[in-house]
């Protein structure tokens, strides 16, 4: 008699689901008993259980509120807790639950909250969270899910980044771009960083199973931040353009691989951006960031491949008889010629005040 293969969603899940109501109860018990912030710990856990749905709102208010307070080694003990318990589990929602409260405390959590998060001595560097490892091995939906969970992962890594080169977090700590009077490689390296910050967005946007509530509620704080995002992009992209009449070759060349990258980062957002999780407000600045990258792109390849036609050089005779290059004698109003070009058929043609046509193509006198 052959066996007969249990189905996963049925027996198999429900005994996993009984055990980690059983672990959060007794891990609930062991707060309640040992810790010195017991109520805190207690919100901690409710707030990232077994259970597969979104972080309660409840729990989670009562986190940043414990956050807000002026205490920085409740704030302290709070991200203790909550990077060692995201460390520990191997169960994927509690990880992604984790996750959420992670990015959350940083996007709206006080100063205090924000600072102890943001250096807590756990790994730093690129691999802040240390979850390029996480697999929850269950079954085969448990292991797809754990794929984006250490792309999450590694957008929060990139967001901590790109906030540092930025000087602010996303949220309601970031103030107005500042770029006017930042020097060109510092834009550049502002660009850099954002675009780096798109790229891991895009990871996260990638279709996946559909009715997983928890990864929705993720990805709805992800795509909550590309609106700022692309906002900080469009900033610094209209700062480049204004910047674009006194760029000399060598310096548009700084910006032209950074600006092509952002093009085309832009062109795949703009193809996985989910707009019933993000928004009409961020599809039109995604729409804006993608067209003004497009021009600033082809501009900046205009400048870094312009080479001057006509050679600037300081002659004694009047400018009203001879071109600020020796080999062009005016012949007309608006044209010059020289022996050597007239015998190859090539002309210099006036179209604007300081504007010529060269042999058909456009240059400065």
């Amino acid at each position: 008699m052959s066996q007969v293969r249990i189905p996963e969603g049925t027996t198999e899940m429900k005994l996993r689901r009984l055990v980690g109501i059983l672990k959060d109860k007794a891990a609930v018990s062991r707060a309640v008993a040992n810790s010195q912030f017991a109520s805190l710990h207690v919100a901690i856990l409710r707030a990232t259980s077994h259970e597969e749905a979104p972080p309660n709102e409840k729990h989670v208010a009562a986190i940043l509120a414990a956050g807000g307070c002026s205490s920085r080694l409740r704030a302290s003990r709070c991200v203790a807790e909550l990077m060692e318990r995201l460390t520990k589990t191997r169960n994927w929602a509690v990880a992604l639950k984790c996750l959420i409260l992670v990015h959350r405390i940083l996007r709206e959590g006080s100063f205090i909250f924000q600072d102890q998060l943001s250096l807590y001595p756990f790994r730093g560097g690129r691999n802040y969270l240390n979850l390029s490892n996480f697999r929850d091995p269950s079954s085969a939906v448990t292991w797809e899910v754990s794929n984006w969970i250490r792309s999450y992962a590694t957008y929060m890594d990139q967001w901590l980044s790109t906030c540092r080169v930025l000087g602010a977090f996303f949220g309601r700590s970031l103030e107005p771009c500042m770029a006017t009077g930042l020097p060109n490689a510092e834009l550049a390296t502002e660009l850099a960083a954002l675009r780096d910050l798109l790229a891991a967005a895009c990871e996260c946007c990638q279709p996946l199973a559909p009715g997983n509530s928890v990864v929705l509620g993720a990805l709805g704080v992800v795509l909550a931040d590309t609106w700022e995002l692309q906002e900080e992009v469009l900033h610094r992209l209209e700062e480049v353009r204004e910047r674009m009449v006194g760029l000399s070759p060598g310096e548009a060349v700084e910006f032209l691989p950074v600006v092509e990258a952002l093009a085309a980062q832009e062109d795949i957002f703009g193809g996985l951006l989910r707009v019933d999780l993000a928004g009409i407000g961020c599809l039109q600045a995604t729409v804006r960031a993608k067209g003004l990258s497009a021009k600033v792109r082809d501009s900046l390849r205009a400048v870094s491949e312009f080479k001057p036609l006509v050679t600037r050089i300081k002659l004694g005779w009047s400018r009203d008889n001879f071109s600020q290059s020796a080999r062009f004698v005016r012949d007309s109003a608006n044209g010059f010629h020289s022996g050597s070009a007239r015998s190859q058929g090539v002309i210099l043609e006036r179209v604007a005040s300081d504007h010529w046509i060269y042999d058909g193509n456009e240059s400065l006198i």
